[in-house]
């Protein structure tokens, strides 16, 4: 393999001809610090935070995409160097929304990270005073929010290159530059896999695991379908009123579905069942054993629980209008019982 011989801060490095500074210098245990650089994911260049200086050249260099040369002089930790980094990142950080103490990757994030290396706890530029949260929510399994993206672009190269699904991108231009799907669609409504590389490989707090936990607890203190019944309280014996009607409700309710009064037209019959099929069902929803509207108990979101009961609902009319129309029938092919 062709190799060339280069210097990074003094120290003598031999390097593979195709290598980059970046990686010369971590062949040598130099750290260049890097927010976008993925190995063999994403080497673009974008954050601009492992700039170097290369003796000779006009300008900065990159140091994740800079290819190494023979001879070539490197340091990675001049004045003008680090003084260069601190400025972009005080640049990133007048575009991000700075909400450390709450952000669940707090003391995680490599963002932070060289912000309290470089002691940038002040910054000279400001963007957008009141950042509000950018928050798109539709998968399953994650939380995006662009008012912490940096625009890295590692969940872009991640989800292209490594998982071939190439779902999300960079959209609009300059400002208003952000990380979406085509289109601005949302995320639930595009082929994402629903993998999770993404999270794994961004710096920031802009991506994030879904948390329900705040669901779970609505859950639990949910005095109908809460499965642990904090909130039953049996003190001193006493049972919560609404199980004392349920104690009443379901018997009475099972007679009146099957003594349906004789001599009246079908179509009092009919709302007589539907009447009484829904106070079946009412009397066993309070007791947390709901029968129509028993998928009502598999979710922990409030709307998709409303939804399906009323499904429930219109199932227990239909149940009542087919038990109005035949259960007469039905007793009177066992002999004349009562039609």
């Amino acid at each position: 393999m062709d190799t060339v011989r280069l210097k990074i801060n003094g120290i003598d490095v031999e390097a593979p001809k195709n290598a980059t500074i970046l990686e010369a210098a971590q062949s040598v245990g130099i750290r260049i610090p890097t927010l976008c650089y993925l190995k063999e994911i994403n080497a673009i260049g974008a954050c601009r935070m492992c700039l170097v200086e290369v003796k000779g050249a006009r300008a900065f260099a990159a140091a994740c995409v800079y290819p190494v040369a023979d001879g070539m002089e490197v340091y990675t930790n001049t004045p003008k160097v680090i003084s260069a980094r601190k400025g972009t990142l005080e640049l990133i950080l007048s575009n991000h929304r700075m909400d450390c103490l709450s952000c669940p990757r707090s003391l995680d994030c490599e963002l932070q990270a060289l912000a309290n290396e470089y002691k940038v706890d002040q910054y000279r530029f400001v963007g957008n005073e009141k950042m509000e949260p950018d928050i798109e929510a539709s998968a399953p399994h994650l939380v995006r929010d662009n008012s912490k993206c940096i625009l890295c672009r590692r969940c872009v190269a991640v989800c292209k290159n490594n998982q071939h699904a190439a779902v999300i991108g960079t959209n609009d231009r300059g400002y208003q530059t952000h990380i979406a799907s085509a289109f601005d669609m949302p995320l639930n409504d595009t082929s994402c896999v629903y993998c999770g590389q993404c999270i794994a490989v961004c710096p920031t707090g802009a991506l994030m695991e879904r948390d329900d936990t705040d669901k779970v607890w609505d859950a639990i203190n949910d005095p109908i379908f809460g499965m642990i019944m904090d909130k039953v309280h049996f003190k001193k014996g006493k049972f919560l009123p609404w199980l004392r009607m349920s104690v009443i409700a379901i018997p009475v309710s099972t007679i009146l579905l099957f003594v349906i009064p004789t001599g009246i037209p079908l179509v009092a019959k009919v709302i007589w069942a539907t009447l009484a099929y829904m106070l079946w069902d009412t009397a066993y929803t309070l007791c947390d054993v709901p029968i129509f509207g028993i998928v009502t108990t598999m979710t922990l979101d409030q709307k998709e629980r409303v939804s399906l009961n009323s499904i429930g609902r219109i199932f227990a009319i239909f149940a009542g209008i087919v038990t109005g129309i035949l259960l007469p029938l039905v007793r009177q092919s066992l002999g004349g019982w009562a039609t």
